[in-house]
């Protein structure tokens, strides 16, 4: 595989901290020790990762943050909805709640309540194809008490979510 900057060959290596945002639109969520091809001349680190590895990447984290009890950020909401093919109006029709209210939860300019962040996992899981399991008293609870605020950044690491160094 060549670097599509400057093309040299690409090699194996491991990127320290993947940011999901330019490619899955996470902003939130760095994933660390991401296997990848490695451009070892360009500047900008030019970092390839193959497509049934990123869709991959996609299902897991989309299990991730299913499985989670913390509140949902904007994008988390938009990424969930959008790996389902959903629409924001099929997501407002499905929680009883407007599109424009979908749409300042996916861009941060109004607070998503507890309930709703536990109907869009449900809404979510329901359309999933690899199922996440039941959601269980304590994760709900856990959630309805999850603090409101937040780290800016959610890092997990590649091993977690299935991925093993080359």
């Amino acid at each position: 595989m060549k670097c599509p900057d400057c093309g040299a060959t690409m090699k194996h290596g491991i990127v320290k901290n993947f940011e999901t945002g330019p490619t899955l639109g996470l902003q939130s969520v760095i994933v660390t020790n991401m296997p990848a091809s490695v451009c070892p001349k360009s500047s900008k680190h030019e970092v390839l990762v193959p497509g049934a590895m990123l869709d991959q990447l996609q299902a897991e984290l989309a299990c991730f943050l299913l499985s989670e009890s913390f509140r949902l950020t904007g994008d988390q909401v938009r990424f969930l909805r959008k790996s389902v093919g959903l629409t924001q109006a099929e997501l407002a029709a499905r929680l009883g709640t407007s599109r424009v209210s979908v749409n300042r939860w996916e861009n941060s300019r109004a607070e998503r309540p507890a309930a709703e962040s536990i109907a869009i996992r449900g809404i979510v899981s329901a359309a999933q194809t690899k199922p996440i399991g039941w959601i269980s008293d304590r994760f709900l609870q856990n959630l309805l008490n999850a603090p409101t605020k937040r780290p800016k950044q959610l890092r997990i690491d590649s091993k977690s979510l299935g991925f093993a160094s080359r």
